[in-house]
């Protein structure tokens, strides 16, 4: 189907350790590796691909994941934004046509993904937060940023974190102070998650550990290998659950 795209879904179970163990003793988490769509159509259609890709990732799953993880930056683009409410038990499934709330279908679309699967979703999307009618909002009339999104099995919001430590992004925004993202499961196992270039830097990562005791974490990424270091290649040694 994807002949533009490498797409792997790599399955695996993971000890529960220390607090907030699930009752198992393990849960299986799936590890996706993307390669997006960005040229040969309208940004549209690359989007529209993208999500095919999500889509079929998703299914091919067969529902034996408790949580599934799609790398930074492989979705949506800036001319294809969507909104990220804050966390709420409040599903985001079923799709709406002409949303009031500036929620994207293809976020929608997922998470009625999320709920037929019934696995826990961890996204990276291209945020647009409207601010029009503050005295600091952008002269666009609204913030970008770059934000994981984490769907549980209904299809709602249980977390939101936008990035802090901005690589090589200058039209995108920061929050005012660094956010501290963390989620508890329906089995037992509390994640903390953060973005790529912020593992880096001691806030968020390590300063989310310290304060939270966090032991799993998941960190959604598009790193490059560059010479001398190679750090992509570091860094990706280790699945990002």
């Amino acid at each position: 189907m994807r002949g533009k795209c490498l797409l792997l879904l790599q399955l695996l179970c993971a000890a529960a350790v220390g607090c907030g163990a699930a009752a198992s003793g393990y849960y299986t988490a799936g590890v996706v590796e993307f390669r997006p769509a960005y040229s040969g159509g309208s940004s549209e259609q690359l989007l529209e691909e993208n999500l095919a890709a999500y889509l079929e990732l998703i299914e091919a799953a067969n529902g034996t994941a408790d949580i599934l993880i799609f790398p930074e930056g492989t979705l949506n683009s800036q001319l294809q934004l969507t909104a990220v409410p804050a966390p709420s038990r409040r599903t985001l499934c079923p799709i709406v046509v002409a949303p009031v709330d500036g929620v994207a279908p293809f976020l929608r679309q997922l998470a009625c993904a999320a709920v037929a699967a019934q696995s826990y979703l961890v996204l990276n999307v291209k945020e647009r937060e409207r601010c029009d009618r503050e005295a600091d909002c952008p002269a666009r009339g609204y913030r970008l940023y770059n934000t994981n999104v984490v769907l549980d099995r209904s299809g709602a919001v249980v977390s939101r974190y936008r990035k802090w430590n901005l690589y090589l992004e200058p039209q995108l925004n920061r929050t005012s102070e660094p956010e501290y993202a963390i989620f508890e499961t329906d089995f037992n196992v509390t994640f903390g998650h953060f973005i790529c270039f912020d593992m880096l830097f001691y806030t968020p990562a390590q300063e989310l550990v310290e304060r939270y005791s966090v032991q799993h974490l998941i960190v959604t990424k598009m790193f490059n290998s560059e010479l001398p270091f190679l750090t992509g290649n570091c860094y990706n040694v280790k699945p990002e659950v």
